[in-house]
């Protein structure tokens, strides 16, 4: 085989596997993606925490208020006869 042969199979070689190497790298790249786009429909399909305004949030603690000092014959007594 003549020197140019050998170099033209060589440099052929060396195109292959820089070729190889960059097909490695995007499919790794996709997969990365396929696994990000995986956990964000994962986060997606968790149940949103629903926000709660004042006015609900003071009803609640109110209620909480009352249950824990017992307060709700007392409350329901001074209603009556308030």
């Amino acid at each position: 085989m003549s020197i140019k042969k050998l170099q033209e199979i060589y440099l052929w070689n060396r195109y292959q596997k820089e070729l190889t190497e960059k097909d490695l790298k995007l499919l790794r790249e996709k997969e990365k993606k396929k696994t990000h786009q995986g956990l964000d429909e994962l986060i997606d399909s968790l149940p949103k925490k629903k926000d709660i305004n004042v006015v609900d949030k003071s009803k609640i603690d109110w209620k909480s208020f009352v249950d824990k000092k017992k307060l709700e014959k007392e409350l329901e007594f001074n209603r009556k006869d308030g």
